[in-house]
């Protein structure tokens, strides 16, 4: 779209239209890392979302394709309530290590390696 700035244009979409749709929602804010660790050495711009299909998405920025998903058993998300009518879920951080870490609605916060997504370790709270 011409009448649309360059740094408001569309570089990609999750899922691409071409794949299927998430069955649900991203209900998360975005956390992003700049010199990501990638399996296999090197770095690599990512993002991070929480789906409410209870995964979390590690995505390569530049292009929106796939890194890796952990299960965050948030499917669902938080329960709704009269004062918050739509479920949110935590919001992924980011360590200066590149270190993910992500909270449950299942009442476990998690650390994951950033670059194979694999669990660090979890805590009941």
């Amino acid at each position: 779209d011409t009448a649309v700035s360059p740094s408001q244009r569309v570089v990609w979409e999750y899922p691409a239209l071409t794949d299927p749709p998430l069955n649900q929602p991203v209900r998360s804010g975005i956390a992003y890392d700049a010199i990501a660790p990638k399996s296999g050495g090197g770095t690599e711009e990512a993002v991070y979302f929480q789906g409410h299909d209870g995964l979390l998405y590690s995505l390569k920025a530049a292009t929106g394709l796939l890194r890796w998903t952990f299960n965050t058993g948030n499917a669902g998300g938080p329960p709704v309530t009269p004062n918050h009518p739509v479920t949110w879920s935590s919001t992924p951080v980011v360590d200066l290590n590149g270190t993910v870490y992500v909270g449950s609605a299942n009442g476990y916060p998690y650390c994951l390696n950033p670059a194979t997504g694999s669990l660090n370790w979890k805590v009941k709270l």
